[in-house]
């Protein structure tokens, strides 16, 4: 051991096998020599532990060709015969992302294998030429081998012609195929489907279509057209053939306009189904067309049911007056939708005093839409800013019929707030109130208080640590604390209403700073140039890690600004094997020795 209290670690790695370049995909790894590592105790007694190589997991398996239809059954008691399938590729993605981690094809055995991942949750794609693709995620163990084993079924084509009622062919019809089972409840009228569809494409010039990417088994087809009623019937794919049918249906005709009766052209139109699908498949009556441009709209294809006539036209929504029943074989009466017009809040901003005050920012915000809107306008907020003039009066024109939050901010960072103010209100008044300020301590990790400090750019000498800043006109507001032997800290603050807000104790860690000293394992000559980084262990999630060093000629090394109570140290260098060691912050002097890399002898 090192006297002085000095703290020796020594880190020798062995070099592992030698992989052979004529591996097969998929068959055992080498064993791997394992490293040898020997470490002194710590001056508190307690020893380091070191590791050569980060500890990395494996993920490997099997693809196989599920049985055809025409495959003999196995004997009862015996396990299923599935075939290996070769040609198959396997992509490994992160859980959450898109971009592959790395690509593998199978060997003859239908074995892949992806080595040296790191550890956490994977998604796997197996996908084969004429095949279906199946999609698996595993969780991967650092020093842990994790199996899986995919079994595609073969892609049966589904063709056939969609064509009228007098057996002409219907280009451009929607043709997609669901599962036949999976009932569920439905999202919504505009939604055709809860489902996802298995595959879909249009169908051409000549009303013909072709479907891959299915399984041999019984699905529903469903078909639509803007002119026609939307059908859903059941097949079977197999190869064959599909001749579908489209009826008719009912044509719905009508206008859009303002409240004085003008047309609205271009206005867009939404026929909703009121009582939603039950299942999860089945069609959606719902449809949708543009006004032209005397604001009048025609929409085929409609069959029987209630709906809902609604239209959108530059940000403005109106609807029809009740429901709309279509019977077939009925003509529905004209439908005329009416666009609401803008509305506006007018009012003025004062003081606490009553004084008005100008040049104050005044917001409105609608965090709900009616059913209405929220269907058109998919539920975006709206917000909607002004500024009040020199006598405080301020105008919020071009808002929908709904109620809104008023909040008004002061050129001094006071603030005032109104909820649920209808759209159309005049003469609101909005009082600011008083402006406040945060208060709080800068201490220590003991929770002992830091006498002298900096908060943004402003410095603080108080024996108990505490502060008192003025609120910004801001809905957050950041603080950048300092002081001398301690770390920087940025804390941000929800800022309610304005008013005075106490942010507790904000906590500086200590400034601690690490030595030591790299050198050969087997000459003992120092290593410079070798580069140190500590990364934090156990801390707290957001707790960076110290700044990394480098070796000078004498081999040694200075962490500055470690914030976590230990580290794992990692040490690079171009002539030797990378070595990791565990170490706490406050450590005494480390000797880390590095085995020389492969090629390179001890005496280099």
């Amino acid at each position: 051991m090192l006297a002085g209290g000095a703290l020796a670690v020594v880190l020798l790695i062995a070099l592992a096998g030698v992989l052979h370049s004529g591996e097969e995909p998929g068959a055992p790894a080498p064993e791997a020599t394992p490293p040898r590592a020997l470490a002194s105790e710590a001056a508190r007694g307690g020893p380091l532990v070191g590791s050569s190589q980060p500890v990395s997991g494996t993920l490997e398996g099997l693809v196989t060709a599920a049985p055809g239809p025409g495959a003999s059954p196995s004997l009862p008691g015996e396990p299923e015969a599935l075939l290996p399938l070769e040609g198959a590729t396997v992509t490994l993605f992160r859980a959450g992302s898109e971009q592959p981690v790395s690509v593998t094809s199978v060997d003859l055995g239908g074995r892949f294998r992806f080595p040296g991942l790191e550890g956490g949750e994977y998604r796997l794609v197996a996908e084969a030429p004429e095949h279906v693709s199946e999609t698996r995620t595993r969780r991967v163990e650092g020093g842990a081998t994790a199996s899986l084993r995919f079994t595609l079924a073969p892609v049966a084509p589904l063709s056939g012609v969609v064509v009228d009622p007098e057996g002409r062919p219907v280009p451009g019809a929607s043709v997609r195929l669901f599962p036949h089972e999976a009932p569920g409840p439905q999202a919504g009228p505009e939604t055709p489907s809860a489902v996802l569809p298995v595959t879909e494409m249009a169908s051409g010039s000549d009303g013909t279509f072709g479907l891959f990417g299915a399984q041999e088994r019984d699905y529903l087809l469903e078909v639509a057209h803007p002119r026609f009623r939307t059908t859903v019937e059941p097949v079977r794919v197999s190869g064959s053939d599909v001749r579908v049918t489209l009826r008719r249906g009912v044509v719905v005709v009508g206008r859009v306009e303002d409240a004085q009766g003008t047309p609205m052209p271009e206005a867009q139109v939404w026929l909703w189904e009121r009582e939603a699908p039950r299942w999860g498949h089945a069609p959606s009556k719902s449809k949708e067309t543009r006004a032209d441009a005397r604001g009048e709209f025609r929409i085929e294809g409609v069959d029987d049911g209630r709906y809902d006539v609604a239209a959108l036209v530059q940000g403005r929504t109106g609807q029809a007056r009740g429901p709309l029943e279509v019977v077939e074989q009925r003509t529905p009466p004209w439908v005329v939708v009416v666009i609401e017009g803008e509305l506006r809040i007018t009012g003025t901003v004062v003081d606490v005093s009553g004084a008005p005050v100008a040049g104050a920012t005044v917001s409105a915000t609608s965090p709900t839409s009616s059913a209405l809107e929220a269907r058109l306008l998919d539920d975006e907020p709206e917000r909607r800013m002004t500024r009040t003039a020199s006598d405080g009066t301020f105008t919020l024109p071009g808002l929908r019929n709904r109620a809104y939050a008023l909040n008004a901010v002061g050129l001094e960072g006071a603030r005032g707030q109104l909820t649920s103010v209808p759209a159309g209100s005049q003469g609101v008044q909005l009082r600011l109130g008083a402006r406040g300020v945060l208060t709080g301590r800068v201490v220590a990790p003991s929770r002992a208080p830091i006498p002298s400090f900096v908060i943004d750019g402003t410095s603080f000498e108080d024996s108990s640590g505490r502060f008192s800043v003025p609120i910004r006109p801001e809905a957050t507001q950041r603080l950048l604390v300092s002081a001398p032997g301690h770390l920087d800290r940025v804390v941000t603050v929800r800022i309610g209403d304005g008013r005075d807000q106490d942010v507790g104790d904000i906590v500086l860690s200590e400034v601690y700073t690490l030595t030591g000293t790299v050198r050969d394992a087997r000459s003992r000559a120092p290593v410079e140039g070798a580069r140190v980084v500590g990364l934090p262990l156990g801390a707290e999630a957001g707790t960076p890690p110290a700044p990394p060093a480098v070796t000078g000629p004498d081999g040694t090394f200075r962490l500055a600004g470690v914030e976590a109570e230990r580290l794992a140290l990692r040490v690079f260098h171009p002539g030797h094997l990378e070595a990791t060691v565990t170490a706490p912050r406050d450590s005494g002097p480390l000797l880390i020795e590095l085995l020389p890399g492969p090629g390179r002898s001890s005496a280099e």
